[in-house]
């Protein structure tokens, strides 16, 4: 009798699962026989051309892997004496140290959130709809159930920064914890925890990652693809999910576990020597997951399409569309090389330098072994009546021991070949963009005459030599974060409905987090765009909250000079001053417009984007300024038509009721005659006058 039963719980408004979206995914693809082996003839083929072409890279990751490790290779050079050194100086492990403490320690900043977004809309409500985007994605970023990105910019800043290049795949991800527990029965009950429901980003080694080495951009390639390394149970687990079909050849269902991978590869064999493991069999089950592009429907556009192949059965395990504006990998890596989509990691830069400083190092201490180990020349006779052998208390016979014994040595190891090691050190420092003092040591050019303000002149440089080298690792961080918003609208109803389960945010931010993620997914990269937090003095938060503190000195400076400047030209006084003098009018409001919007730039230039919430509203003013300088303009022209015409119009004459405006504002009009304009004789010039004088004018009829 069993005692375990199965318990399902179901919530109202719960979006539909995995197995339910297996059974009708619109992302689907049904393949025919046909189309299916034509596919995977392609794939497999350029997949091994891939293989084939970066042999010789597969060595060079192993030797760096080691290098860092600071382990000897296995195999002794030759013409080495017997018990010669070994030793592995820790230079390239240095390097990759600090390089990765500097990487990670830009974007360490301390704060809950990583991504800033920005509106790219000019209007109050979608920047409020970017600061809580801003919000919220740091939620997503500071939780270890979500996207836990401290573990990831851990992997992210040491993998990337000393090989120069690593993949991440930014994927919805659904992980569950079945488990049983004990029921009010007494029963044990089947339960299922879901610890991680939503976006994912998941570096990919470059071991893992295949693609054609002539692109250099992902979103561009034709293809590129990733292994998957898996337990057993783990596949079936996705296979009775859905999220995989079941195995099937022509011959029927596959056991998965003739799948299992019983030899390592040259690249795993190495890595569990340099952890101190035997290998033995992995027992994984390796999947190849294909991003490629196809005319699957034959409809004359290509399509990007997902296939996830067990590549020595051909047996394709999942077929579907890419279902968002992008492909899912972003690249990472240290300095970045023009039209290459690898960059020179510190491994690279390290290489040859590392075998330089090891080779000298290795030859020192053999020098030194030698020249500190005494030797006897002795005669054959004397040799003859003792034992070769030499210990404290030996007795030796011989006749005449001054001469029958020599004490011999060879020579001192140069000084010079220090210096020589030293050199491949410093010049290993400024290769990676690491001097001395960034790794809080003395210049060792200058030695004791170096000084605290020259390290610290020195230290300011080399953050800006940082701050050059990992400006395009924020640039793809960005892109990540686009990655996920792209994530986060596709599956706007699942997020919403885990948002209402673990009530993480009020029901106000619930209902304008739908509304953000309403909207069409391909309009998402001309809405927002995405900033990264980080300490650099120039983009840090503490700059930014510097920033703000300034910005409000100058706020509280200006505006009570604005509100007086507002007066005069919409107070009282300046009612009166626009029917008294209205051109002064006009000064006094276009000086007010002009210095609301100096102040708006302002705020716009240290990153304020938002300055609806600062600074008061002249949009109006703004109109009426412009209708104002169109009239003027309009008035010179005509004045400058009426004077080309060779003064056919009488000057104005004094006095005279004000003249008509327009719009409501007094403007500048010609001087008119008792029966309209004034006409005259030759060499009249008009005078631009503010009241038009009735009477005559000079030279008038």
């Amino acid at each position: 009798m069993s005692d375990a039963t199965d318990v399902q719980v179901e919530y109202a408004n719960e979006p539909a699962t995995d197995e339910s979206l297996a059974k009708d995914d619109p992302l689907r693809i049904e393949l025919t026989e046909e189309k299916r082996e034509e596919i995977l003839g392609y794939l497999l083929q350029e997949l091994e051309d891939a293989v084939s072409s970066r042999e010789n890279r597969v060595k060079k990751w192993i030797k760096w892997r080691r290098q860092r490790e600071a382990i000897p290779e296995t195999t002794p050079a030759e013409h080495s004496m017997s018990n010669a050194s070994r030793i592995e100086p820790p230079l390239t492990q240095i390097h990759a140290q600090t390089s990765y403490a500097k990487v990670k320690g830009y974007y360490d900043t301390g704060k809950p959130w990583f991504w800033q977004l920005k509106s790219l809309r000019d209007d109050p409500d979608s920047h409020d709809d970017a600061k809580f985007m801003t919000k919220y994605m740091g939620i997503l970023s500071s939780s270890q159930t979500d996207l836990n990105l401290d573990k990831v910019k851990r992997i992210v800043s040491d993998e990337a920064t000393f090989m120069g290049l690593l993949v991440v795949k930014v994927v919805w991800e659904t992980l569950e914890w079945k488990f049983k527990s004990g029921g009010l029965n007494g029963a044990s009950q089947t339960k299922v925890m879901t610890f991680h429901d939503g976006p994912s980003i998941i570096p990919i080694s470059q071991e893992d990652t295949y693609y054609p080495p002539f692109w250099d951009e992902i979103q561009r390639m034709p293809w590129i693809a990733h292994e998957l390394h898996m337990p057993l149970h783990e596949f079936e687990n996705k296979v009775a999910q859905g999220f995989y079909d079941k195995p099937e050849n022509d011959s029927g269902e596959i056991d998965p576990r003739s799948w299992l991978r019983k030899d390592f590869t040259l690249s795993e064999m190495e890595s569990e020597k340099l952890r101190g493991f035997t290998p033995r069999q992995p027992g994984v089950i390796d999947l190849m997951e294909f991003h490629f592009y196809w005319d699957i429907d034959d409809d004359g556009t290509w399509e990007d399409l997902i296939f996830t192949v067990h590549c020595p059965s051909r047996t394709v395990v999942r077929a579907v569309y890419n279902g968002i504006a992008a492909r899912e990998f972003q690249e990472f890596g240290y300095i970045p090389r023009a039209f290459m989509l690898e960059s020179r990691g510190v491994g690279q830069i390290c290489e040859y330098l590392q075998d330089e400083a090891s080779g000298t190092h290795r030859l020192r201490n053999d020098g030194m072994k030698l020249s500190t180990i005494k030797m006897l020349a002795l005669r054959r006779s004397v040799l003859r009546e003792n034992k070769n052998t030499i210990y404290q208390g030996k007795v030796w016979v011989t006749d005449n021991p001054q001469e029958d014994m020599h004490e011999i040595g060879l020579g001192d190891v140069p000084p010079s070949s220090l210096q020589s090691e030293n050199l491949v050190w410093s010049l290993a420092a400024q290769a990676c963009g690491i001097p001395q003092p960034a790794r809080g040591f003395s210049d060792p050019t200058l030695g004791t005459r170096d000084t605290a303000r020259g390290q610290q002149m020195r230290l300011s440089q080399s953050q800006d030599i940082t701050a050059t080298i990992i400006e395009s690792t924020s640039e793809n961080w960005s892109r990540v974060g686009m990655l996920v918003y792209f994530l986060l609208v596709q599956n706007k109803d699942r997020v919403i409905w885990n948002e209402r389960k673990l009530q993480r945010l009020k029901d106000d931010e619930i209902a304008r987090l739908e509304k953000i993620l309403s909207v069409p997914i391909e309009e998402v990269p001309r809405r927002m765009r995405f900033e990264i937090y980080t300490t650099d003095i120039a983009r840090s938060f503490e700059a930014r909250r510097d920033t703000l503190v300034k910005l409000m000195e100058l706020t509280f400076q200006a505006q009570p000079q604005l509100v007086q400047l507002n007066m005069l030209v919409n107070g009282p006084q300046g009612m009166q001053l626009r029917q008294v003098a209205p051109d002064a009018w006009n000064q006094l409001l276009e000086i007010y417009v002009g210095s609301v919007n100096t102040l708006r730039e302002i705020y716009r230039f240290a990153d304020f984007d938002d300055t609806e919430n600062y600074i008061q509203n002249v949009e109006k003013l703004e109109m009426l300024v412009k209708m104002m300088r169109e009239q003027n303009a309009a008035q010179i022209q005509a004045i400058e038509q009426m004077r080309s015409q060779g003064g056919s119009n009488g000057a104005a004459g004094p006095g005279g009721p004000p003249a008509p405006t327009v719009g409501g504002v007094a403007g500048p009009t010609v001087a008119q005659g008792p029966g309209g304009p004034v006409a005259g004789g030759a060499g009249g010039v008009p005078v631009l006058t503010t009241y038009g004088g009735a009477g005559p004018g000079v030279g008038g009829q």
